[in-house]
C-alpha cells in the first residue's frame, strides 16, 4: 500500500511525503523531483531516487559541514577510527586533515604536509623511520623498455626550464637505469646536459659516457674545465695505487707534482715516450732510463747560448775541463770526422 502525505500551499501542492514499495520519499512538486529518498535496503539518496550507496548525492551535489572541528569519520567493524577527513581538535582550526593509521595529510594555507601537521613548504613529507626510508616514489606502469621512466619538471608560469628524468637503460631489469638532467636552451626548447649511467659513468654533453667522467663538446665555443678557489690554492688530484699526480695553481705560480716517475707520451702507430722524469729528478728525452739530470736519446740543437759550469765530456774523454780549457782536441776531431761533418 502506498501512503502519501501531501502538503499544500494556497492552491497547489508543494511537498509530498510517501511510503511506497520504493521506500520513504520526499517529493517536491515545484521541481517535479525526488529530493530525498530512503530505500528499503537502507541506502539514502539526496537528489537521486536510486541511491547506490548508503549515502548517495546527485551529480553536482555539495555536502557542507559548518562550524569548527567538523569531520567525517570512517570506522572499522570494531568502531575503531580508520580514517578521518576534516578538522581535528589538535590541528589549527583553518587546516584540513586526512588522517589514517599511516599518519596525517594536512592542508595548511595552500601547503600540504604528509606526516607533519605544520608543513613549511608547498609539499613537505616527514618520516621518523631510521636510515633512508622511501619518502617519495614515482612509478610508470608501462611495459619495461629503454627510456621508459618518470620525469620531474620545473616551470616558471607556463614555461618549462629544467627536467630530471629517471628511466630504464634497456628492456630488461639487468640493464639498469639512468638519471638525466635537461635544461632549457632557448625558446625552441631544452636538451639533455648531463647523465649518470647505470654503471656510475657521468656524461656532460653526452648521453653515452664511456668513462667515470666523460665531457663532450661539439662546437667551436672553446668550453673547458675550470677549477677555481677564489680564496687560495686550486688543485686537481689524481690518485692510483698509492701514487698521485697533482696539478695546482696559486696566485703566483702553477705546478705539477708527482710522488713517483712521470712521463709524457705521444702516439704515432704506437705510444712513444717523449719526456720521462724519474722519481730522483733525472729527466730523459726519448729515454725512460735517464742516468743524468738531462739525458737525451737523439740529437739536439741550441739556437741560443749554451752555458756550462763544469765542462764537456765526450764518451769518457774530457773535451772542455772545469777551467774552460780545450783538451784532447785531436780525439774530438777524429770522432767528429767519423760521425760526419755535421756532427
Amino acid at each position: 500500500v502506498n501512503v502519501w502525505l501531501q502538503m499544500k500551499g494556497s492552491t497547489t501542492y508543494s511537498w509530498q511525503i510517501g511510503a511506497t514499495g520504493n521506500g520513504l520519499q520526499f517529493y517536491n512538486d515545484t521541481t517535479s523531483s525526488y529530493r530525498v529518498v530512503f530505500k528499503p535496503d537502507g541506502n539514502v539518496g539526496i537528489g537521486t531516487a536510486s541511491p547506490a550507496t548508503l549515502l548517495d548525492l546527485a551529480q553536482g551535489g555539495v555536502l557542507t559541514l559548518r562550524g569548527n572541528q567538523n569531520a567525517i569519520h570512517y570506522r572499522d567493524g570494531s568502531d575503531n577510527l580508520d580514517f578521518l577527513v576534516g578538522q581535528r581538535s589538535d590541528i589549527v582550526a583553518d587546516d584540513f586533515v586526512f588522517h589514517s593509521y599511516g599518519g596525517d595529510w594536512v592542508f595548511n594555507g595552500g601547503k600540504v604536509g604528509i606526516g607533519t601537521t605544520s608543513p613549511q613548504h608547498t609539499l613537505q613529507i616527514v618520516d621518523t623511520a631510521a636510515g633512508t626510508p622511501f619518502l617519495l616514489s614515482l612509478r610508470n606502469n608501462q611495459t619495461l623498455a629503454a627510456n621508459v621512466g618518470g620525469r620531474i619538471r620545473f616551470q616558471v608560469s607556463t614555461d618549462e626550464y629544467a627536467d630530471i628524468i629517471g628511466a630504464a637503460t634497456g628492456s630488461t631489469s639487468a640493464a639498469g637505469g639512468y638519471l638525466a638532467f635537461h635544461t632549457r636552451d632557448d625558446d625552441t626548447g631544452g636538451s639533455e646536459k648531463m647523465r649518470i649511467q647505470h654503471d656510475g659513468n657521468v656524461g656532460i654533453g653526452t648521453n653515452n659516457p664511456s668513462n667515470l667522467l666523460h665531457v663532450y663538446e661539439n662546437s667551436g665555443g672553446g668550453k673547458s674545465f675550470r677549477f677555481e678557489n677564489a680564496g687560495g690554492i686550486a688543485e686537481l688530484n689524481v690518485y692510483g695505487s698509492g701514487y698521485y699526480t697533482t696539478m695546482g695553481r696559486s696566485s703566483s705560480v702553477g705546478w705539477i707534482m708527482v710522488n713517483g716517475p712521470f712521463k709524457i707520451q705521444n702516439y704515432s702507430g704506437g705510444w712513444n715516450t717523449s719526456i720521462y722524469c724519474k722519481a730522483d729528478g733525472d729527466v730523459g728525452i726519448g729515454d725512460e732510463s735517464p742516468s743524468y739530470k738531462l739525458d737525451v736519446n737523439g740529437t739536439g740543437r741550441y739556437t741560443g747560448q749554451l752555458t756550462l759550469d763544469t765542462g764537456i765530456i765526450h764518451g769518457s774523454t774530457t773535451i772542455l775541463n772545469s777551467s774552460r780549457e780545450l783538451i784532447n782536441i785531436a780525439e774530438l776531431a777524429i770522432n767528429a770526422a767519423a760521425a760526419g761533418s755535421n756532427k
